[in-house]
C-alpha cells in the first residue's frame, strides 16, 4: 500500500511539473534583426532607425553595427532589461528558473573577429522590460562585409515570471 501511494504521489508531481513548464511559455519564435535595429521580444517587432524616440524605449534589445569588425547586441540603456551569455548551456536545458538567476548584464556584448560573440548556438538570457524572461539562441550570423548590412537570425523562448 505504501508502494502504490508513493508512486502515485511520484505521478501527481511529475505531472504538476510538466504542467507549470508548460504553462510558463508565454511566446516562441525565431526573429531576424538587422543592424541598425531595436527589437521588441513580446511584440517580436523590430524597429529601425527611422522609428521615433518612443517605439525605441519600448525595445529590449538594439543590434548595432559600428565598423566592419564591431557589432553589438544589447540592452537598450535606461531599461529594466538584462541580457548574459550563457557559456557551455545547451538551450534546450534551460528552463524559466534558469533564466531568472543569470539575465544580469546591462552593457551590450560586442562581437568582434578577436572577440567572436555571436556565433552559431550561442546561447543568452533575457529579461525584458516588462519582466518575463527568455531564453535566445543563435541561429545565424550573416556579416556580409559591409557596416549595416548585417543580420542577426534569434530563436526565442519567452517565459512568464
Amino acid at each position: 500500500m505504501r508502494r502504490v501511494l508513493f508512486t502515485v504521489f511520484l505521478l501527481i508531481m511529475t505531472f504538476q511539473a510538466y504542467s507549470q513548464d508548460k504553462e510558463t511559455i508565454k511566446k516562441e519564435g525565431t526573429s531576424i534583426i538587422t543592424t541598425g535595429a531595436f527589437f521588441d521580444l513580446e511584440s517580436n517587432t523590430n524597429f529601425t532607425s527611422g522609428m521615433s524616440r518612443e517605439k525605441f524605449e519600448v525595445a529590449d534589445l538594439f543590434f548595432d553595427q559600428k565598423n566592419l569588425d564591431a557589432v553589438a547586441l544589447g540592452p537598450w540603456p535606461n531599461q529594466p532589461t538584462r541580457l548574459s551569455t550563457i557559456n557551455g548551456s545547451k538551450y534546450e536545458d534551460l528552463n524559466m528558473r534558469d533564466i531568472m538567476q543569470l539575465a544580469q548584464d546591462t552593457i551590450p556584448y560586442i562581437h568582434s573577429s578577436s572577440r567572436p560573440v555571436l556565433v552559431k548556438g550561442a546561447v543568452f538570457a533575457l529579461k525584458t522590460k516588462e519582466g518575463n524572461y527568455a531564453k535566445l539562441r543563435v541561429v545565424d550570423f550573416d556579416n556580409k562585409g559591409a557596416v549595416g548590412k548585417t543580420k542577426l537570425i534569434l530563436e526565442w523562448c519567452l517565459y512568464f515570471p
